[in-house]
């Protein structure tokens, strides 16, 4: 699901903002997507992962091509 939701953000050109995060500490220096989506400039990239018991994971790269 979250490699779907990648893909999306990338086609629509828009990160989707973190979902659940009402606040954020101010010791804490991170550009985090809140609230609402924030437009992605250029062609942008994504990256998916999923780590799954027994070590089934797997980590892929999307790239976006918005010319």
């Amino acid at each position: 699901i979250e490699a779907v939701f990648s893909v999306l953000a990338l086609t629509d050109g828009v990160a989707p903002p973190t979902r659940n995060l009402d606040s954020q500490d101010d010791d804490v220096h991170l550009d985090v997507v809140r609230v609402e989506g924030r437009p992605i400039d250029g062609g942008g990239v994504a990256l998916s992962t999923s780590f799954g018991f027994g070590g089934h994971n797997v980590a892929l790269a999307f790239r976006g091509d918005r010319g």
